[in-house]
């Protein structure tokens, strides 16, 4: 006779279950990959669902830089997010801060 699988049924299950179900999203169909899920609070107090890659490529067309989108990604999810993440979702990326583009002849040493 075959024995029924056991469910754990604590309070800490159910937590765990919740937090994957909100860090990572549906497969994008590759094996290999896969979202993770941000809740980001909105204005009018409600939250909303969306990739990190997502959250980070708004926030930099918005003219946001990476230091300051990354503190935000790992507060939304509560964990330390290397600065290469960040990078990577905004390389060849239209936007960023004005004022991060480099003009020719104003670097150090420059002589006006």
């Amino acid at each position: 006779m075959a024995k029924a699988p056991e469910t754990n049924s604590s309070p800490s299950a159910d937590a765990s279950a919740q937090i994957a179900a909100i860090d990572v999203g549906p497969s994008s169909g590759r094996s290999d990959s896969r979202s993770i899920m941000l809740k980001v609070p909105m204005t009018d107090g409600t939250e909303r669902s969306m990739s990190r890659t997502e959250y980070i490529r708004t926030r930099w067309a918005q003219g946001v830089d990476r230091g300051t989108i990354r503190k935000e990604v790992c507060k939304l999810q509560n964990k330390d997010v290397p600065y290469q993440v960040i990078f990577g979702a905004t390389k060849n990326q239209p936007g960023g801060p004005p004022n991060q583009k480099k003009k020719e002849g104003t670097g150090e040493g420059a002589t006006a």
